[in-house]
């Protein structure tokens, strides 16, 4: 396996499931946090607009954070919170969070929503949001990119076997049947991790729910339909073929030498050929060194 595919695929991989666990926390708060809130009575005491500084690595961004502080009692003890929403609330345009904050006025008693068994943990918005759940999907989006870079690096390479009658035979350096497996594979990473986390917003969220939601739910079974497709068009093609197997007089071959090959497959249904191309690949050679003459030995 060439070394660049299993470096940028393991990266791709830890860098997916990262993600997925990191959204699949975040639903987890955000779900435990949802359902326990309970109304509350509080005053406003100020309002203010927190900017937060991007710096990348080209170019730099600003978000902003509309503040509310308020305070509420519960049993008889204050307590004092800046929570907006349940989970970190933040946009990116300065106008819209100013206009959030001129919704609360100094002195105004509002509603706030407070976690009864933590009275600490509150907010002023009981909304149910999709981000966690999107960045679980993200996630699984780029394990499956890492898991095919990795599956495009590899090559299995086994041994010329004896066929008699002075034949050799060499297999695929990627069969079929590997193909038909990675699909599958996908395919099921794809629609279990989708299922269960499109199944849960969809299960805890309250109606209405946003156009963005139903978009992005759609492009992901979309893009799941092409693993499926894959699923059906290897197996179609194993059903009606068996692999090809490659015949060679030799096992081994030097450069510029002519052999003779031929290619034997098993067809189980009728089929129409169109074309037929055959294109013999250097796998591995070894250096044969003769006084001051080099010849280069076509291993496979």
């Amino acid at each position: 396996m060439p070394k660049i595919n299993f470096i940028l695929g393991s990266i791709f991989c830890c860098l997916g499931i990262f993600l997925s666990i990191l959204g699949v926390i975040s639903i987890y708060v955000q779900y435990e946090s949802y359902v326990s809130l309970v109304p509350v009575q509080a005053v406003v005491e100020s309002t203010d607009v927190k900017t937060r500084r991007h710096k990348g690595k080209h170019n730099t961004s600003y978000s902003y954070l509309p503040v509310i502080r308020y305070h509420y009692k519960v049993k008889g003890k204050e307590y004092v919170s800046d929570q907006y929403t349940p989970i970190p609330y933040s946009v990116s345009d300065y106008s819209q969070a100013k206009l959030i904050i001129n919704n609360f006025k100094v002195g105004q008693t509002i509603t706030a929503y407070i976690n009864p068994k933590n009275p600490k943990e509150a907010c002023l918005v009981k909304e149910y949001y999709f981000t966690p759940y999107f960045f679980a999907l993200l996630g699984v989006l780029i394990f499956v990119i890492g898991s095919l870079t990795i599956f495009l690096g590899i090559r299995r390479i086994r041994p010329a076997k004896y066929m008699g009658n002075g034949w050799y035979g060499f297999s695929p350096i990627r069969p079929l049947s590997d193909k038909l497996r990675m699909a599958y594979f996908v395919a099921l990473i794809w629609f279990a991790a989708g299922i269960g986390v499109l199944g849960h917003y969809f299960w805890s969220a309250p109606k209405p729910y946003s156009l963005d939601v139903y978009m992005l739910s759609g492009i992901y079974g979309i893009l799941g339909l092409i693993a499926i497709g894959f699923c059906v068009y290897f197996r179609i093609l194993q059903d009606r073929a068996a692999e090809p197997v490659l015949l060679a007089e030799r096992d081994k071959f030097m450069r510029g030498e002519k052999v003779k090959v031929r290619i034997e497959q098993r067809v189980n249904k009728e089929m129409f050929v169109e074309e037929l191309i055959l294109t013999l690949v250097c796998v591995s050679y070894c250096k044969i060194r003769s006084g001051t003459q080099i010849e280069y030995k076509v291993i496979r």
